[in-house]
């Protein structure tokens, strides 16, 4: 019987990493302040305003893992692994 992938969800309002090996991850930021998404990777990251949502497909290759810090907000992450 085949394995079949599903969306899998994480809430979070601390910090956290996301396994690099999924085929896309929507981040959904609907707490009252700014999140910091850093992909491990390349070390590049960026502030995710409230209430605005980032979708990227492909996350593996070109980013590695990605690691999240939602202190003071709520980060929404929905993936595909």
């Amino acid at each position: 019987m085949a394995d079949f992938a599903y969306p899998r969800t994480i809430t979070s309002t601390t910090t956290g990493t996301l396994d690099g090996n999924n085929s896309w991850v929507t981040f959904l930021n609907s707490g009252a302040g700014a999140c910091t998404i850093t992909f491990d990777g390349t070390l590049n990251s960026f502030s995710l305003p409230s209430n605005n949502s980032l979708t990227l497909p492909n996350i593996g290759r070109p980013y590695g893992d990605i690691s999240f810090n939602a202190t003071g907000t709520t980060l929404v992450i929905i993936y595909m692994a």
